[in-house]
């Protein structure tokens, strides 16, 4: 049921040709973050994000190679901006809490979130993210 409803969220305002999800599919590493033009420090240099179709996940792996996935949706509602979405619940996980809630040293809140696309191309890619409060947050990610 879960899938279902995953599935069926970004079909109404984003599209992908035929399943074609382009050059975001895969594995791409968080190499570093930004939080108003510094370095986060505290970024342990240990995740990565997953795009297959609509799906993406954020993966936290630990010194001795445990991992912890939450799962969200992506779409490109323009072409320089990433959605992504972490919405979804199950019969025991409320909606935007554990496994459906971006990893919390990303800095991202649950529900939707709009990033600028500000680089993409030769497998490295910076986007950007303003929260409600004005904090922006970079990412830049290199595709594995």
């Amino acid at each position: 049921m879960a899938a279902v409803m995953i599935s069926a969220v970004c079909i109404g305002g984003c599209t992908h040709n035929d399943g074609d999800i382009g050059p975001w599919f895969g594995t791409w590493k968080l190499d570093s973050m930004t939080v108003d033009g510094v370095q986060d420090t505290e970024y342990a240099d240990n995740v990565i994000w997953k795009f297959q179709a609509n799906i993406m996940s954020m993966v936290r792996v630990s010194e001795n190679h445990g991992r912890y996935e939450v799962y969200g949706t992506w779409c490109e509602p323009q072409t320089d901006v990433l959605r992504i979405e972490f919405i979804y619940s199950d019969n025991n996980t409320p909606a935007g809490t554990m496994r459906y809630s971006p990893l919390p040293e990303t800095h991202l809140p649950p529900g939707i979130s709009d990033m600028d696309i500000l680089e993409m191309k030769g497998g490295k890619l910076h986007l950007e993210y303003q929260s409600p409060e004005g904090t922006v947050y970079g990412y830049f990610l290199t595709k594995w």
